[in-house]
């Protein structure tokens, strides 16, 4: 995981770039002998190559493609081996993954990015509150108000009922039936359409 933090204005919150790069299961012989082994040999060529060019051009020549293919390998190597495992199905590097590991993914300004995240959930939660007393108005004005006509079965339920109830109570969207004998039938003021457009308004 790689982190950078770009200076800004004082009042500014730092801007941050979070990378991470997927890893497979680490192994010894995957991440550690393999990579010594290709140093090793590596530098074993580049020495042999330097000592025998002086006295051999012929033999400077062999060590000069053999250090070619060497690179090619290194360079290029690990493309076939990823074309060699989706072709078999079988992950022979051990990285855990099948084929070309993934790409990196880069994560910017994580923590403004959560905030901003945690205020759209809000603003999505009310939203959906929104709707749910639009749509508890709606059944309401096409089937009654009573806890009956709504189906109410369960305390779960009652209490869902009572809550949506007494919310439009709250925006003035209800009433009594009759004043003097609260909790008993009530009614809407308004015609549904106009009811659901109060409550998208005031309720945020």
């Amino acid at each position: 995981m790689t982190r950078y933090t770009a200076p800004t204005a004082p009042a500014a919150e730092p801007f941050m770039v979070e990378s991470r790069v997927p890893v497979g299961e680490s192994r010894l012989t995957t991440h550690v002998i393999v990579p010594a082994a290709i140093a090793l040999i590596t530098m074993i060529l580049v020495a042999v190559d330097v000592m025998l060019w002086q006295w051999e051009p012929l033999a400077g020549v062999v060590g000069a493609v053999g250090l070619l293919v060497w690179a090619w390998r290194i360079v290029l190597g690990d493309r076939l081996l990823w074309k060699s495992e989706t072709v078999s199905g079988r992950d022979l590097d051990g990285d855990g993954v099948i084929g070309r590991p993934e790409h990196p993914f880069v994560l910017t300004n994580r923590d403004e990015s959560r905030r901003k995240a945690d205020a759209l959930a809000a603003q999505v939660w009310r939203e959906s509150r929104a709707a749910e007393l639009i749509r508890f108005a709606a059944a309401c004005a096409t089937s009654g108000t009573s806890e009956a006509a709504q189906g109410v079965g369960s305390k779960a339920q009652r209490a869902a009922y009572i809550e949506r109830r007494d919310a439009l109570f709250d925006l003035g969207l209800a009433t009594w039936k009759n004043p003097a004998v609260p909790n008993s039938a009530w009614v809407l003021k308004l015609p549904p359409e106009q009811t659901a457009e109060f409550i998208e308004n005031y309720v945020k």
